[in-house]
C-alpha cells in the first residue's frame, strides 16, 4: 500500500506533517496528529469545509478551526 504526506494544523498551533496510507480520511489524519477532540471543531482542507470520512490525499494541509460557542 502505497503511504504519503499531508499537514495538519491547528488555528494558533503547529503543523505537524503525518504519513498515512492511501485510502486515509480526515479523521485517521487527525489521529496522527495527535488533535484531540476534534468532533468539536470545524475542519477545512484548502479552504472547504470537509467531514471526517472525506478522502485526504497527498500535500494536503487539513485545518482544524475550533467552534466558538456563546456570546453577547
Amino acid at each position: 500500500m502505497d503511504q504519503f504526506l499531508v499537514k495538519v494544523a491547528q488555528l494558533g498551533g503547529k503543523v505537524i506533517e503525518v504519513l498515512l496510507d492511501t485510502g486515509a480520511t480526515v479523521e485517521d489524519a487527525l489521529m496522527a496528529a495527535g488533535v484531540e477532540d476534534f468532533e468539536k471543531a470545524e475542519t477545512k482542507i484548502n479552504k472547504r469545509p470537509v467531514r471526517l470520512e472525506d478522502e485526504v490525499f497527498a500535500d494536503e494541509l487539513v485545518v482544524i478551526v475550533p467552534k466558538i460557542e456563546g456570546g453577547l
